[in-house]
């Protein structure tokens, strides 16, 4: 592509200035070498405020996952300025095709106080993730393991804090919970190992992806050359949105994960199909992946430069595993204003037996209108107990439908049950 193209290109997708006065980002240095971000965290998942070459705050989801920082989307507002070199294919997660992107080097990235230089960067040209929609907020993109990796982080899920620590600033925690396990980096991911029992007797070792940028529990890809076959009883499941695509598969209830001290008896678990994670899951010998659904319940401490990762269970370790019980996702088509419209609706759900439909606009729900109330409120629904009540009014088009259903559990399963043991 020539220059003069590609320039007009990135300049509307990044057209118009801040209508916000550039602010520093929010941190503190409570000690030397040691720096506090407080985060915030939607359906488990962490959000941080990043600026690019002293740009205006931009929100990151942590991703764990991700090597170089990946813009998803810019929009109304949003100023910045990068350093554009050559186009490039990225492939990730999903059935569909790669991605086109445009691979920025030489930026500079500022969080919690403290600027990494040279980063790279890519710019994806379509919102693939339509990560603003399906989270009710701005996001501009998520940010992991190359401005991470020179410092120890600690992720306080509980306290909603981050903690960076130059190596010399860092001793290990004292709790008699904690536990240490080996850290793994492949091609710049965290990988550890655990165990499994799927419905049988025998325990499987598993190599799992640390996830911090996916909302699930556990993941693991069929394999039944080595024992990790999908149980009888899964349900056809959509699992979410990939890079390249809508990802599918099983979901259902494992016997327990063992990690480290901590066992999970009865979790549910997610078996994602073939074609859905073939570009990921067969590097490195991966068995699967560790979602936020778990590592919440825990303060982690990545420790990149020796190779080890620390766990300390919180509080939430014992809480019930977040179920969706109506059978669909909801978006916001206009992010930060309160319309919410079907974005995917599974079959035989309750909902779905209903007659509720994809585009959908919900009105309201039991009776309050969703004008007044927020996307974490209106999921919240979604999750409560089954046999739970919804009633709803949706726009479809020029009518107004009244839908009512009860949450079901997607399948069979007993309570979660968690134990461990301390030093």
């Amino acid at each position: 592509m020539k220059a003069n193209k590609l320039s007009k290109i990135i300049s509307l997708f990044i057209y118009i200035s801040s209508l916000l006065s550039l602010q520093s980002i929010a941190s503190e240095s409570v000690a030397p070498g040691r720096y506090v971000l407080p985060f915030k965290m939607y359906n488990n998942l962490i959000i941080i405020d990043v600026s690019i070459n002293n740009s205006q705050p931009l929100s990151f989801i942590l991703d764990s996952g991700v090597s170089d920082i990946i813009i998803t989307e810019l929009g109304f507002g949003d100023s910045l300025e990068l350093n554009y070199t050559r186009e490039i294919k990225v492939t990730g997660l999903g059935k569909g095709d790669s991605v086109d992107a445009f691979y920025s080097v030489g930026n500079d990235v500022e969080i919690a106080g403290i600027i990494s230089s040279d980063q790279n960067i890519r710019v994806l040209m379509q919102d693939v993730f339509s990560l603003s929609k399906r989270m009710g907020q701005r996001i501009h993109g998520l940010i992991g393991y190359s401005v991470f990796k020179n410092y120890i982080v600690e992720i306080r899920y509980a306290q909603r804090k981050i903690i960076l620590y130059e190596p010399e600033a860092f001793s290990k925690p004292k709790s008699r919970k904690a536990f240490t396990l080996p850290l793994e980096i492949n091609q710049t991911k965290p990988y550890i190992t655990a165990a499994t029992n799927i419905n049988g007797d025998s325990t499987i070792k598993v190599k799992l992806f640390i996830d911090t940028g996916a909302s699930h529990t556990l993941w693991l890809a069929e394999d039944c050359e080595h024992y990790i076959c999908v149980p009888e009883n899964a349900v056809p499941k959509y699992l979410g949105a990939g890079l390249n695509g809508d990802i599918t598969g099983h979901m259902s209830v494992i016997k327990k994960l063992y990690l480290g001290n901590v066992t999970f008896k009865t979790m549910i678990t997610s078996f994602p199909d073939h074609e859905s994670v073939q570009n990921l899951f067969q590097e490195n010998n991966r068995n699967g992946s560790i979602g936020a659904e778990i590592l919440r319940r825990f303060t982690i401490i990545f420790n990149y430069l020796d190779n080890e990762i620390i766990f300390i269970p919180n509080n939430s370790l014992k809480d019930a595993l977040a179920v969706n019980r109506a059978g669909f996702e909801i978006e916001m088509p206009l992010p930060g204003f309160p319309i919410y419209t079907v974005a995917y609706i599974e079959d035989k759900s309750p909902s779905a037996i209903a007659g509720l439909q994809h585009g959908d606009q919900i009105l309201s729900i039991n009776g309050n209108n969703t004008l007044h109330i927020s996307f974490n409120e209106l999921i919240g629904y979604f999750y409560q107990k089954a046999g739970k009540k919804l009633f709803l009014s949706v726009r479809r088009g020029e009518t107004i439908h009244k839908i009512k259903f009860r949450l079901k559990e997607p399948f069979t399963f007993p309570p979660l049950e968690v134990s461990s043991t301390k030093k």
